[in-house]
């Protein structure tokens, strides 16, 4: 597979969307919220397995405007440390 500045060599099988699963399948307790974030075509696999599979809330953000399983966008890499900073502000109990 080829992503942004980089060559994948890998098992037919292995898939950010796979790793994802098997990581899911291994959990006591599934997570509550999944915020999954990705700038390159490799992680549509994780994308697309999270929109369809998760029994928790994925906020699935790709980062970029190109075409995707995301349900959401941030515009560009730069903003990508302000949603979180904001985001974890939101969070936070007083």
């Amino acid at each position: 597979t080829r992503g942004k500045k980089v060559i994948e060599v890998k098992s037919l099988h292995a898939s950010k969307g796979f790793f994802v699963q098997q990581w899911l399948e291994k959990q006591e307790y599934g997570p509550e919220v999944i915020i999954a974030l990705g700038d390159d075509n490799t992680d549509e696999d994780m994308f697309e397995y999270l929109q369809n599979n998760s029994s928790s809330t994925p906020f699935c953000i790709k980062v970029g405007e190109e075409k995707t399983f995301a349900k959401y966008f941030i515009k560009e890499q730069a903003a990508v440390n302000l949603f979180l900073k904001n985001f974890i502000h939101s969070t936070e109990h007083p």
